[in-house]
Parts: structure tokens; sequence; C-alpha cells
């Protein structure tokens, strides 16, 4: 398969998905079919699969190897534990930044999913944290990382956390989802498995959730001001412990021949036309969303 008809299918692929999720969330919204709990955990799962599925065999591909299903060393779990708290902690923090400035412009009730979930707090957990945390990394990790990878690795990691930060239409995360998207990136490539990332991804959902349903007690506790001070030390601390570990897996991976980096032609470019479409696709639902109040 040519480069510039790879690059061109796998955003395709990120399209056709954006669009049955907002087609899922438009029956939703107009209560056209009856859909709760598990067929909406169901219909979620495969608007994600199916297409990849398809993909993959279109394309001839191994899943194992395209989505990067190799098994991550169990003695780093502690390493990839503690980089997954770093980057909650520096996403929550942009995320403040991204709510402060799109709130002083307008009034949003901030919504944080294209698909609505209910139920229990565990059927919540399931879908609001494991489910797109698997799914997610699955198609942007796994698979457009490595397709893309063909351009060059840092232009392949750049352009799918752009892609994963506009996926999710939300002008007040952009920021935090595509510095995400960088680290989950990074994860996948120092152990050439798309685990550790669907890890931090995870905790990352858990940790978004958790303050999302104890704000009002996340509100409290940030009026303290030894609270306040006691966390930013504790967030210093946590980030120059996840600097260290990230030095050793680098030393430990390089060593052993695992770091693996792909240098593009000059000339070759990431962009293509339905990748175009995709953006600003992404771009109109998040202007119909939170600019005209959709």
């Amino acid at each position: 398969m040519r480069k510039k008809e790879v690059k061109n299918r796998i955003a395709l692929l990120c399209l056709i998905i954006f669009l049955l999720l907002a087609a899922l969330a438009v029956v939703q919204d107009l209560s056209l079919l009856r859909i709760r709990g598990i067929g909406v955990i169901g219909i979620y799962a495969l608007i994600f699969l199916l297409p990849m599925a398809i993909y993959l065999k279109i394309g001839k591909k191994k899943t194992s190897a395209a989505l990067r299903l190799h098994a991550m060393p169990v003695r780093f779990l502690p390493h990839v534990l503690v980089l997954s708290v770093a980057i909650c902690m520096i996403c929550g923090a942009l995320n403040v930044v991204g709510y402060t400035i799109f709130h002083a412009l307008r009034e949003t009730d901030n919504p944080t999913a294209m698909v609505s979930f209910t139920g229990s707090p565990l059927t919540l957990a399931l879908t609001m944290v494991v489910l797109p945390a698997v799914t997610e990394e699955f198609l942007f990790r796994g698979l457009a990382l490595g397709e893309y990878e063909s351009c060059g690795t840092t232009r392949a990691v750049l352009v799918t956390s752009l892609i994963f930060a506009l996926f999710h239409a939300n002008p007040i995360h952009l920021l935090s989802l595509f510095v995400a998207g960088i680290c989950y990136a990074v994860l996948t490539k120092l152990f050439d498995s798309v685990w550790p990332a669907v890890i931090a991804h995870l905790l990352n959902n858990a940790a978004a959730l958790l303050l999302y349903t104890h704000s009002d007690y996340v509100t409290f506790i940030l009026s303290d001001t030894i609270f306040v001070i006691f966390a930013i030390v504790v967030i210093f601390l946590v980030l120059a412990l996840a600097m260290k570990l990230l030095e050793k897996i680098v030393d430990a991976r390089g060593k052993n021949g695992k770091l693996r980096f792909v240098t593009p032609a000059s000339g070759k470019s990431v962009w293509s036309f339905y990748l175009l479409v995709f953006a600003l696709g992404c771009i109109a639902k998040m202007v119909y969303t939170y600019v005209l109040g959709g």
C-alpha cells in the first residue's frame, strides 16, 4: 500500500468513527432509539472495533502487530504507574487553564463526552474509564501511530496527538488532550506496546470521573490554602520522580536496542484530504456545540 494511500485511509478511518459517534450522540439526544446501559456500551465498542477490524482486513495486517498488543515488561509497571500519575497532574492543570480561559469568554456546562452513559457507579466506571481508554488507545496509539510513522516518528506522535485532541471536539480540553496524546505516544514508543498508554489513559479517565462526581468536595478543599500548598509540593515531587524514572526507562530500553525511531524523507507530509476533512468536521462540531449552543 502506498504511503499516501495509507495516510488517506487511516484519516478516513478516524473520520468514520468520529461521524458514527456523533450520529450515536444525536440518536441519544433525540431519543430516536431507546438504547441504555449495556446497549450503548456494545454500540460504542462496535463503532470503534468494527471499522478497525475492516481496516486491518483490507490492509492485510496482523492485529497484534498493527495495534501494538505486545506485552509490557512487568518490572516497569511501577514506573508506568508513576508516569501515569504525573500525566494526570499535568493534564489536570492544563484543564484548569482551559476551563478558566473558556469560561471567561463564554458560559458553558462543559459536556465531557460525545456519547452519554448512565447507570450504576460500576457501569459508569466501566463505560467512562475503561472502555474509552482501551478503544481510543487501540485506534490512536496502536493503529494510527504506526501508520503515520512512515512520515517520521516525531511527526507521527504530533499528528496522532492532534487527531486525538480534535476527536473529542471539546475546546476546553483541547490543549490537555494534545499533551496527553503526546505522553501516551511516548509511552507506546518506549515499550513498543499500547498497554502502558492504556494504563495511563485509564488512570486519567478515573481521576477525571472522580473529580467530576465529587466537584463540590474538590472545590471545598481547594479553598484551604495549606492544602493547596501541600498539593503543589506533592505535584513537584511526583514530577521529579517521574523524570528520574523516565531516564531509567530510556536508558534500559536504549541499551537493549528496544527504542526505534523513524526518520522521514525530506518533504514528506502527514497531511491528506481526509485528515483535512476530519479536522474541519471536529472544529465544526466544537463551534456548533460551544459557540452556537447546539
